[in-house]
């Protein structure tokens, strides 16, 4: 019985941590960068990281909200169909320290 409390226990902390880091990161996000997700070109939660026109500017940076846990760093190009790379496809806390260690 104590083993299955211990790993209900670890479970619910690992919960509760991924959840803090899904906070930490869009706290940064939405400090830093321009929402633009949740419309007619975002199905998703996004933030465009760019200087040019989000949504229009070919070859900026986006962060999105993948939605499966994960969050993406991605550069697009609207002109191209609408092409994307991702450059980082990870967890909020490893995408926060990439964020960050790129000094954005």
């Amino acid at each position: 019985m104590t083993g299955t409390i211990q790993t209900l226990t670890d479970e619910i902390d690992e919960v509760e941590a991924e959840e803090a880091s899904e906070k930490a990161l869009i706290a940064f996000l939405d400090e830093r960068f321009q929402r633009c997700g949740l419309n007619a070109d975002w199905c998703c939660s996004a933030w465009h990281m760019g200087a040019g026109e989000a949504n229009v500017t070919d070859g900026e940076l986006y962060a999105v909200d993948t939605e499966d846990g994960c969050f993406a760093i991605t550069r697009r190009w609207f002109a191209d169909d609408d092409r994307s790379v991702d450059l980082v496809w990870a967890g909020p806390a490893e995408v926060l320290a990439w964020l960050q260690r790129e000094g954005f």
